[in-house]
């Protein structure tokens, strides 16, 4: 396993703030992980619109060369 580059780190830190301010979808149920400036965004989210959402969020933040959007979508969660 190699090591956490800094720069990747602070970008996910960054990207995690990002998605934090963004409403429209549960940041727990999203996994984000950078590498070389890729990031690659996996989870599900309730419909498109929140996909497209968290890609806006995710591809604004300085250093993001390239994003994945592997978020799958579920629909809306099931109230407990």
């Amino acid at each position: 396993m190699r090591p956490v580059d800094p720069l990747d780190r602070a970008v996910r830190d960054a990207i995690l703030d990002s998605l934090e301010w963004t409403e429209d979808f549960e940041i727990d149920r999203l996994g984000v992980t950078v590498t070389g400036g890729v990031v690659a965004v996996s989870g599900s989210v309730a419909s498109q619109s929140e996909r497209l959402a968290a890609e806006r969020a995710v591809d604004r933040v300085r250093g993001v060369v390239a994003v994945v959007n592997d978020l799958a979508v579920i629909g809306s969660p099931s109230p407990p």
